[in-house]
């Protein structure tokens, strides 16, 4: 009898718990921490007049709220959309092109909502990413091969400074002591400026200007065959002073020559 008194209870732990749903046994284990608080990730090249935005799973969290507002000073937000989903896509028109917003992301659990800390800034463009496009780290370089057209956008946010830009990574292969020269020019101004809004910088090298219809040297100074990164990017203080903005700068890049030292 006494062991019976025994296994009674063991026999009754499995019966708790097959007359709870699933529902109530993932609650059950759920974590009683708050929500993380998460900035939104925004993508608005990809696809024209549209800004994919996109968060993590948070399993502290019962819905998510997106919200979205001018980058006018007031940061007067309106909902956008609400829901379990872990992205959503905004939709706008070619009207709205070069148009400034920002997204924050609030999330709920029960009856309360936590608010998100800090806003991710967007660009809305009616343009696609150029061809050359992902190309915005070393490892995703483009080859440099003969010639090259792209496009930079970028912006400059009255919230809290901020700044969206591009940046283009290049690679050319060069064989032990040769220079490359590539003519650059930015397609969007007077073929008579002399100065552009871009920069330059080989890999791990300090940044130079880069001149209008000018040539840029690349070279390989060691004795075995090399793969030279580079990248272009935007001068921000030159493009808007400081002032916010939106532009959308193009440029154009040639190999014209390969030479031995």
């Amino acid at each position: 009898m006494r062991a019976t008194g025994k296994i009674l209870p063991l026999l009754l732990f499995p019966l708790v718990f097959s007359s709870c749903s699933n529902g109530d046994v993932s609650e059950l284990f759920r974590s009683y921490d708050d929500p993380y608080d998460e900035t939104p990730a925004a993508d608005c090249y990809s696809v024209p007049c549209v800004v994919k935005l996109s968060w993590g799973y948070d399993e502290c969290a019962d819905t998510y709220a997106l919200l979205r507002a001018d980058d006018d000073g007031t940061e007067t937000f309106t909902e956008i959309y609400s829901g379990t989903a872990t992205s959503y896509a905004d939709t706008f028109t070619a009207n709205d092109d070069q148009r400034r917003v920002l997204y924050r992301l609030d999330k709920t659990r029960g009856n309360r909502r936590f608010e998100g800390s800090d806003c991710a800034c967007a660009v809305v463009s009616a343009r696609q990413n150029d061809l050359n496009e992902p190309n915005g780290s070393p490892g995703t370089a483009t080859e440099m091969l003969r010639i090259i057209t792209a496009t930079m956008p970028c912006g400059q946010f009255i919230y809290r400074d901020r700044a969206v830009e591009d940046e283009d990574w290049y690679y050319i292969r060069l064989k032990p002591l040769c220079k490359a020269y590539v003519e650059f020019s930015q397609l969007d101004i007077d073929s008579s400026v002399a100065e552009t809004c871009f920069l330059f910088a080989e890999q791990g090298g300090l940044p130079r200007e880069v001149g209008n219809r000018t040539k840029i040297v690349i070279e390989n100074t060691e004795l075995h065959d090399r793969r030279v990164c580079f990248r272009i990017y935007p001068d921000m203080g030159k493009l808007f002073g400081g002032v916010p903005g939106s532009a959308v700068p193009a440029y154009r890049m040639e190999l014209s020559e390969e030479v031995y030292k």
